[in-house]
C-alpha cells in the first residue's frame, strides 16, 4: 500500500521518512511473516512490554528481549546524573507524527506543562512523578534534548520511564493514551491556552462532552 503511494506521488520515499537515526529491531530468531496467527512469549518484565505494544504509546526508553536491560526507544540516547538529581533524554531527530509534522521537544513541553500540568486534568500530581512529595521539574535545552530536574535524588526514575505501568512510561492504563508527549500541533486546538473561550466552547457543545478536558480525550 505505502509503495503504491509512493509511486503515485503521494508519499516521499521510506529513506526520506525516517528519521536520521532510526531504532532498528532485530528480530531474536528471523523476520516474521504477515498473517498466521500471533504467538508470544514474556520473560520477566514482558508483560510490561506486551501490554504497551498493544495499548500503549512508544516510550522514551524500554526493556530488550531479555527483560532486563534498559535500551532506548523514542529517545536516541539518555544521561542520568551520579547524584540522581537530573536526567537528559535526547530524542531522535527527524522523527514525525502519522501527518507527517515534525516531533520534537515541543510536544514533550505541551504534555508536561499544558496536560500533566494542568489542574483540571489532573488535580493531583503522579506518584512516580514526584520525589518526596516535590513534582519533578521538567525543561527544553534544545528542540532534540529535554532534562527534568529533582530536588531529591531519584534513581529510580529511569525504570519507570522505562515502564507501560505510568504515565511517564506511556500511560497504558492512563485516561489519556499520551505521555509523556503529546501532538502539540494537534490538540492545542482544543486547548483553553491556545483558543478562544467562544471558540473552544462550541467544539465542546458540538463534540456533545462536559467541558474541554472529556474534548481532549475524545479528539485525542
Amino acid at each position: 500500500m505505502l509503495a503504491r503511494l509512493v509511486a503515485q506521488g503521494k508519499l516521499p520515499p521510506v529513506e526520506d521518512r525516517l528519521p536520521e537515526n532510526p531504532l532498528v529491531l532485530h528480530p531474536i530468531e528471523s523476520i516474521g511473516r504477515y498473517g498466521g496467527t500471533l504467538q508470544s512469549g514474556m520473560i520477566a518484565k514482558g508483560l510490561n512490554e506486551e501490554m504497551n505494544r498493544i495499548m500503549g504509546m512508544e516510550k522514551f526508553l524500554f526493556y530488550d528481549a531479555t527483560g532486563t536491560r534498559i535500551v532506548p526507544s523514542v529517545a536516541a540516547d539518555w544521561h542520568q546524573s551520579e547524584d540522581g538529581r537530573r536526567l537528559r533524554i535526547h530524542l531522535r531527530r527527524g522523527m514525525r507524527w502519522s501527518d507527517g509534522h515534525p516531533f520534537t521537544a515541543e510536544d514533550v513541553r505541551f504534555y508536561w506543562e499544558d496536560i500533566h500540568a494542568h489542574p483540571d486534568v489532573f488535580p493531583f500530581p503522579d506518584p512516580d512523578l514526584t520525589v518526596n512529595g516535590k513534582t519533578i521539574q521538567f525543561q527544553v535545552l534544545d528542540p532534540h534534548t529535554i532534562l527534568f530536574r529533582f530536588d531529591d535524588p531519584y534513581h529510580r526514575l529511569v525504570e519507570i520511564v522505562a515502564s507501560a505501568f505510568s504515565r511517564f512510561g506511556g500511560g497504558v492504563f492512563g485516561e489519556f493514551l499520551w505521555g509523556p508527549y503529546a501532538p502539540e500541533h494537534y490538540l492545542k486546538r482544543f486547548h483553553p491556552s491556545y483558543v478562544s473561550p467562544e471558540d473552544l466552547h462550541r467544539k465542546v457543545r458540538e463534540s456533545q462532552q462536559e467541558d474541554w478536558v472529556g474534548l481532549m480525550k475524545l479528539r485525542g
